[in-house]
């Protein structure tokens, strides 16, 4: 048996996950998709009275046949950040396991959506979502301008993840900014730094930071540890308007 088990946006495991963990014999977890916490995992794992094993997006994508073998005689547990199907790696893991005749079961839990609702947005005014990768040589993606753009169109609020391979490897609020303003310029698009948005630090854990301004204050704030996640406001309902002040 195959099970995904998501730990939630800040490692609150559900009780079901937990009997699952409990009951496993192997355990693989994460990290790629986003930041977990290793202290979590190891407080997690004397809980569980065994040891988990790490695996790479190489490991899920890749050679994903050779460990959904071993869900034929035994159950495995992989532990996944957030809800286990936000990201579209682990619904290829279901299908592939279903191409196997391997049973499996999936534990939901928070995540970013809708917990992003938190800030005073309306769930139903969310566009469609983008990501901005960190940029590297030969890469440097910019198809989530166009997102947004095609979302303001529509007055629809855009929710933009930001990529996070470690705490000091990441994608800032303050760079998104400054790399959506730099293209709304060369495109003369209708974002400026007069734009509403709000920026997100560690949505769930206790140091969580909801910043809502402009998007030049956002800009120079300091938003301290990822994950980070930054949000640009289509039309607001005065309902949204009025909750969003709390974060002025």
């Amino acid at each position: 048996m195959l099970y995904l088990v998501g730990l939630g946006i800040s490692g609150d495991l559900t009780l079901g996950g937990l009997e699952v963990v409990r009951k496993a014999n192997r355990i693989y977890y994460e990290s790629y998709t986003s930041l977990i916490d290793e202290d979590f995992i190891r407080k997690l794992e004397k809980l569980a009275g065994k040891k988990f094993e790490k695996v790479e997006r190489r490991d899920l994508e890749d050679n994903v046949k050779s460990l959904l073998e071993q869900a034929k005689e035994s159950d495995i547990c992989i532990l996944i950040p957030g809800d286990p199907l936000i990201a579209t790696t682990h619904i290829s893991i279901i299908l592939e396991a279903e191409n196997l005749g391997i049973k499996y079961q999936v534990i939901h839990n928070s995540s970013i959506f809708p917990s992003i609702c938190e800030v005073g947005i309306q769930i139903y005014k969310i566009g469609r979502i983008t990501s901005i990768p960190l940029k590297e040589e030969n890469f440097n993606p910019e198809s989530f301008y166009e997102v947004i753009e095609d979302n303001l169109k529509r007055g629809l609020h855009t929710v933009i993840l930001l990529e996070a391979r470690s705490e000091r490897e990441f994608v800032s609020i303050n760079e998104a900014v400054r790399r959506i303003l730099e293209l709304s310029e060369e495109r003369n698009g209708t974002i400026t730094p007069k734009s509403l948005g709000v920026g997100i630090s560690r949505l769930g854990f206790n140091d969580s930071i909801i910043k809502f301004g402009k998007l030049e204050e956002l800009e120079t704030f300091n938003f301290g540890k990822p994950p980070h996640t930054l949000l640009i406001l289509g039309k607001l309902h005065f309902v949204e308007e009025e909750a969003l002040k709390r974060f002025r």
